[in-house]
């Protein structure tokens, strides 16, 4: 998407039903008002109503503090499928994942980039009947931590240099 498609706004979402189409407009609207550049749309905060499996929680929560911890922010939810970017975002970012981890990735080049990161609360609704998760916890768990670590990395490296320069 980010390669091919020029606009001025746009919106990622997860295609499994459970995120609702009408807030896509409070997710669009921080980034018209000239106030973010990302807008993660935050499945966990306390006015968000939200369905998911306890290990899905569980797994999120583990990630959000590694995130939090190591990047020095305190954002909600890292991992939601549910965002839309600004145009100078989408076209100054550039990406190297395409699985699980796309969403973390999105998350850090923003905050170690210093791009403008909002989010809103979302609702997360519950799977629809007859569908299932792609998601195979151990596998995708160790796949989403490696690009936590390795940005990590890429990223105290940045520092050094920017510390050494000065």
């Amino acid at each position: 998407m980010f390669r091919q498609v020029v606009a001025d706004v746009y919106v990622m979402v997860d295609g499994d039903g459970t995120y609702q189409a009408w807030e896509a407009q409070e997710l669009i609207h921080p980034i018209l008002h000239g106030h973010a550049d990302m807008v993660i749309g935050a499945r966990w905060r306390k006015d968000s109503r939200s369905k998911s499996k306890a290990i899905n929680l569980l797994g999120n929560r583990f990630f959000r503090a590694i995130v939090n911890a190591l990047f020095g922010v305190g954002l909600n939810d890292v991992l939601s499928g549910y965002r839309a970017f600004s145009h100078e975002f989408v076209k100054g970012v550039k990406l190297t994942g395409g699985g699980f981890e796309t969403e973390v990735e999105l998350t850090i080049k923003a905050v170690i980039g210093g791009w403008r990161v909002v989010e809103v609360p979302i609702s997360l609704a519950e799977r629809p009947s007859g569908s299932h998760s792609k998601i195979k916890v151990l596998r995708d768990g160790m796949v989403i931590l490696s690009a936590i670590l390795a940005l990590f990395r890429e990223y105290r490296m940045l520092a050094r240099l920017c510390a050494k320069s000065v």
